[in-house]
C-alpha cells in the first residue's frame, strides 16, 4: 500500500486498568495494525493508517495523564505535534487520492511545518533546566551530531534534489526547510539523549520513535530526490507508523514519569558520546568526498554549493569539536586544581589528627595538670619493678593522700586546691632519686615508686614526704597550710601490681585514720581495716533500703546569658546520726560489692519522677552518670526505659553520663554487649554523653563508633596549672576537642568553670555550654525550683529553653 507522507507520532489508550505491560501489549497491537496497513486496498489503507497514527496520539494522551511524567509540558507539545501529523497526511493521503498527484507549496506543507514546530518545541522543552554552562556543553555536543548528520542529508537528500532539471526556488526552499526542520529535531534529540541518558525504557523508545520519524523522512525525500516527482512508498509509511507506535508505548512505559530529570553526570564526554563523535569524524568527510563525486559525476555541471557546504560542514564540526576539547580541558584542570586543594586539606587533616591522637595518648598516660604519669602508666612500671624484684630486691611504693583537700576545694575553690596540687607535685620531684617514679594517681593523691631499696628506707622517705608538705603554700597575699598523709607497702612477697596499689591504699586510709599527717606502713593487720569496707557495704544496703539517699542538682548554663539549660543529678548519703559520708567513699565500696546496680537504678528513678515537672514546666534536660559497673547488666536498659515510663520524662529529655576511662575499660564481648545497650537506649531518643572527656584514651576511631552525642571536657583541661584560665597547651587541646565535637557533629560542655576568665575563654571558642561554681554549686530540689522561678519571673530573666546538650544525673561528687 502505498499513498502517505510525513512524519507522525505515538499513541496511548485508556486509563483505566492499566498495567506494566499496557506499553506492549498496545506495541503488539500497533504491529499488527502495520501489517494490516501494508496489505489492505488503497483507499482502506487511508483508514488503517489515521488509525494506527490516531492510536498513537490516544495512547500517548492516557500515558501522561496516568505516570505525570516530569516536564511534562513537553510531552502534550510531542502529542500535538502527533495529532497536526495525523491531519497533515489524511489530507495529503486524500489530496493525492482526488488529484492524483501532490505539489509542493499546498497547505498540507504549512500544516507539515506546524507539526515540525511543535515537535521542536516539544523536545526543546522536556529537557531540564540546567546551569548555563551545562547548556553550552549540551549544546555543542547536539550540534556536533546534528552538523555531521546534515553532511551525509547533504550528499544523500539534498544534492540529488538541487540537480533536479526543472527544480524551482519555491520547491529548493521548501525543500531546504524539510530538511532544516528534520536537522532541528535530531537537535533536540541528541541534547534530550545527552541530558537525560537513554538507559530508561521510555527514554529508549523515545529515541527510536524520532529516529524512525526521521528515517522516515531521508527515504521519502531521497526517493523524491532522485525520482523528482513526488511519491511514497510502503516503507516510508511504515516507518511513519512506527514512529506513532513507538512513541505510544514510550508514554504507556511507568519509566516515563522520570524521563524529565537529569541524570549522574559530570561534564566530560562518556564512552558512548565519544564513541558518536568518532563516527561522525570519519562520516563526515566521506559524505563530503561522496557528495563531491556525485556533483562531477551526475550532475551536468558543477555549481558553486557542491563544494561550499560539504566543506562548511566539515570546517562546523571542527569548530564545535575543538571548542568541546577546550572546555574539557577546562573541566580537567578545575578538576586537577580541586583534587591539588582536597589532597591538601586531607594531608592537613591526617596532620591535625596524628597530632590530637599524639596528644591523646599522652594525656591517657599523663596527668593533665601537674604532668606526672598517671595511674596507667604508674601500674606499668610497678609491674615491671615486680618482675625484677627477685633481682633487684623489694620495691616499695608509697601513697601520698592531701589531708582535707575536698574541704579545701569547697571553702576556697578548685582553683586555689589545683594550685596546691601543683605546687606539691614539684616538691615530691625534689625528693626523687634517679630510680624513682612519680605519679598522680587520684584527685588528692601521688604515688612514689621506690625501685632501689638499698637507696633510702620507705619509712625515711615518707617522713620527708610528710615534712615537706607542711611547709605553707603561698597563694598571692595568702597563705594555705595543707598536711598530708603516707602510707606505704614493701613488696617483699609475691603480688600484682594492682595489690600493691590497694594495700598501699590500705595503708592510707590507715594513717588518715589515725589522725592526719601521718606516716602508716601496710602489714597484716591492716587487712582487719576490710571489715570496714564490709561495715560500708552493710549501711550502704541499710541506707537504700530506709531512704537515706538524696539527690541534688547542678546546674548546666548559657554562659553568656546564665540562663539554666540543664541539671546534672548528684547522689548524696546523710546518716541517722546526721553524719554526710562524701561520694567518694561510698561509691568505690558501691562498685566493688555490686550495690551500684540497684543504687544506681534508684537514682535514675528518683531522679527522673523530679526532672519530669521540670521538664514539662522548662523544658530542660536531664542527665544521669552510669558508672561502668552499670553498662554491663542486661537489665540496664531496661531499667532505663522502665523508669522514663513510669517517671513520665520523654527519652529525649534523658542523657546517660559515662565517664571516657570507664568505655575503654569496656572490652571484649562485653565492649560489644555494651555498644549495642547503649544504642538501643539512643534509638528510643536518650542521648549519650562522654564524661571527663580527654582524661582516659579514647581513640579517635573507637570515640567515632560509639553511639555518642555529648563530650564533657574535663575541668582539668579548663585549669592551667591552678591559673584562672587554661594554659596555652590546654587551650589547644580545648580547640581540638570542640573541633573534633564538630566534625563529629556532638555537642560540648566544659566542666569546673570557676572564673569569669574562664568562661570567657570558653565562649572565644564557641564552647558556651558550661558547669560550675562560677554559676552554680549543688542545689537541693527545693532550691531548683526557686531557682527557676526566679528565672521566668525576673524582668531580665527569660524562661529555660529546651538544649541539645545534656545536663549530668547520677552517682557522682561534685
Amino acid at each position: 500500500m502505498e499513498w502517505s507522507v510525513a512524519p507522525p507520532p505515538l499513541g496511548g489508550s485508556g486509563q483505566r486498568l492499566m498495567g506494566p505491560g499496557t506499553w506492549a501489549a498496545y506495541l503488539l497491537v500497533g504491529i499488527l495494525g502495520v501489517l494490516v496497513f501494508l496489505f489492505c486496498p488503497r483507499v482502506a489503507g487511508i483508514v488503517v493508517f489515521a488509525l494506527v497514527m490516531g492510536s498513537g496520539v490516544m495512547a500517548a494522551i492516557v500515558g501522561v495523564r496516568r505516570h505525570r511524567p516530569a516536564r511534562a509540558a513537553g510531552w502534550w507539545l510531542l502529542i500535538a505535534a502527533l495529532a497536526v501529523s495525523v491531519l497533515a497526511n489524511t489530507m495529503f493521503a486524500i489530496g493525492f487520492e482526488v488529484g492524483g498527484q501532490a505539489v509542493f507549496g499546498s497547505v498540507v506543507d504549512g500544516v507539515y511545518f506546524l507539526m515540525y514546530a511543535l515537535l521542536i518545541a516539544g523536545l526543546t522543552v522536556i529537557v531540564p533546566r540546567r546551569s548555563w554552562a551545562w547548556t553550552v556543553a549540551e549544546l555543542i555536543d547536539a550540534g556536533v551530531v546534528t552538523a555531521g548528520v546534515a553532511a551525509i542529508w547533504w550528499t544523500v537528500v539534498m544534492q540529488p534534489f538541487l540537480h533536479q532539471p526543472g527544480a524551482s526556488s519555491a520547491m529548493v526552499g521548501i525543500w531546504s526547510a524539510y530538511a532544516v526542520c528534520d536537522l532541528l529535531v535530531l537537535t533536540g534529540l541528541a541534547r534530550l539523549i545527552f541530558t537525560t541518558g537513554s538507559r530508561r525504557p521510555a527514554s529508549g523508545l523515545l529515541t527510536g520513535s524520532m529516529f524512525a520519524l526521521l528515517a522516515g523522512d531521508v527515504v521519502y525525500f531521497a526517493r523524491v530526490g532522485l525520482d523528482g516527482y513526488i511519491s511514497v512508498s510502503n516503507l516510508d509509511n511504515a516507518l511513519w507508523l512506527t514512529w506513532a507506535l513507538l512513541f505510544g508505548a514510550a508514554s504507556l512505559h511507568p519509566s516515563a514519569a522520570s524521563l524529565g530529570r537529569v541524570r549522574r553526570a559530570t561534564r566530560g564526554a562518556r564512552p558512548g558520546r565519544l564513541l558518536a563523535f568518532a563516527g561522525l569524524a570519519f562520516l563526515c568527510p566521506l559524505a563530503v568526498v561522496t557528495g563531491v563525486r556525485f556533483a562531477h559525476r551526475y550532475a551536468a555541471s558543477t555549481a558553486w554549493y557542491d563544494t561550499l557546504v560539504p566543506t562548511l560542514l566539515g570546517a562546523i564540526i571542527s569548530t564545535l569539536l575543538v571548542v568541546r576539547l577546550g572546555m574539557l580541558a577546562r573541566v580537567a584542570q578545575r578538576r586537577a586544581a580541586m583534587l591539588d586543594r582536597q589532597a591538601g586539606e586531607l594531608t592537613r587533616a591526617l596532620r591535625d589528627q596524628e597530632m590530637l591522637q599524639r596528644q591523646l595518648t599522652h594525656r591517657a598516660l599523663h596527668d593533665p595538670l601537674t604532668g606526672l604519669p598517671n595511674r596507667a602508666l604508674l601500674l606499668e612500671r610497678l609491674e615491671r619493678a615486680l618482675a625484677r624484684r627477685p633481682v633487684t630486691g623489694s620495691p616499695a611504693l608509697l601513697l601520698v593522700g592531701l589531708d582535707g583537700f575536698a574541704d579545701l576545694n569547697d571553702t576556697l575553690g578548685h582553683e586555689i586546691g589545683d594550685q596546691v596540687l601543683v605546687e606539691l607535685s614539684a616538691r615530691l620531684l625534689g625528693l626523687l632519686s634517679e630510680s624513682d617514679s612519680l605519679a598522680r594517681v587520684g584527685a588528692d593523691e601521688f604515688a612514689l615508686l621506690l625501685e632501689d631499696p638499698a637507696a633510702t628506707d620507705p619509712a625515711l622517705r615518707a617522713a620527708r614526704i610528710v615534712a615537706a608538705s607542711r611547709i605553707p603554700y603561698a597563694q598571692g597575699d595568702r597563705e594555705v597550710v595543707v598536711t598530708a598523709s603516707v602510707g606505704y607497702r614493701v613488696m617483699d612477697t609475691p603480688l600484682t601490681a594492682a595489690e600493691a596499689l590497694r594495700d598501699a591504699g590500705v595503708a592510707l586510709r590507715a594513717a588518715k585514720a589515725d589522725g592526719r599527717n601521718r606516716v602508716a606502713a601496710f602489714d597484716v593487720e591492716l587487712r582487719s581495716n576490710r571489715l570496714d569496707t564490709a561495715r560500708l557495704v552493710d549501711d550502704l544496703r541499710r541506707a537504700l533500703t530506709d531512704g537515706e539517699f538524696r539527690v541534688h542538682y547542678q546546674p548546666v548554663v548559657d554562659s553568656r546569658t546564665a540562663e539554666v539549660r540543664s541539671l546534672e543529678a548528684l547522689l548524696r548519703w546523710t546518716k541517722p546520726d546526721g553524719t554526710s559520708v562524701p561520694p567518694d567513699e561510698f561509691i568505690p565500696a558501691a562498685e566493688d560489692s555490686g550495690l551500684i546496680i540497684p543504687i544506681g537504678a534508684w537514682v535514675l528513678r528518683h531522679a527522673i519522677a523530679q526532672a519530669a515537672e521540670w521538664h514539662h514546666r522548662f523544658g530542660l534536660s536531664l542527665s544521669v552518670n552510669v558508672s561502668g559497673h552499670q553498662l554491663p547488666d542486661p537489665g540496664f536498659a531496661e531499667t532505663v526505659l522502665d523508669a522514663l515510663s513510669a517517671g513520665g520524662l520523654p527519652p529525649t529529655a534523658l542523657i546517660l553520663e559515662i565517664t571516657e576511662t570507664a568505655l575503654v575499660a569496656v572490652t571484649g564481648s562485653a565492649a560489644t554487649d555494651v555498644h549495642t545497650c547503649l544504642q538501643l537506649l539512643r534509638d528510643h531518643g536518650i542521648r549519650i554523653a562522654i564524661d571527663d572527656f580527654g582524661t582516659g584514651y579514647a581513640s579517635l576511631s573507637y570515640l567515632r563508633h560509639l553511639p555518642v552525642d555529648i563530650l564533657k571536657i574535663d575541668r582539668s583541661f579548663v585549669h592551667s596549672d591552678g591559673g584562672s584560665a587554661p594554659g596555652p597547651e590546654d587551650h589547644a587541646f580545648i580547640r581540638a576537642i570542640l573541633h573534633l565535637s564538630e566534625n563529629l557533629r556532638l555537642s560540648t560542655i566544659a566542666e569546673g568553670v570557676e572564673t569569669p576568665q574562664q568562661a570567657a575563654l570558653l565562649q572565644h571558642m564557641n564552647c558556651h555550654l558550661a558547669q560550675g561554681f562560677l554559676f552554680h554549686r549543688p542545689m537541693t530540689p527545693e532550691a531548683i525550683d526557686q531557682l527557676l522561678a526566679a528565672m521566668t519571673s525576673g524582668p531580665e530573666h527569660s524562661s529555660p529553653r529546651p538544649t541539645t546538650a545534656p545536663a549530668p544525673v547520677g552517682t557522682r561528687t561534685a
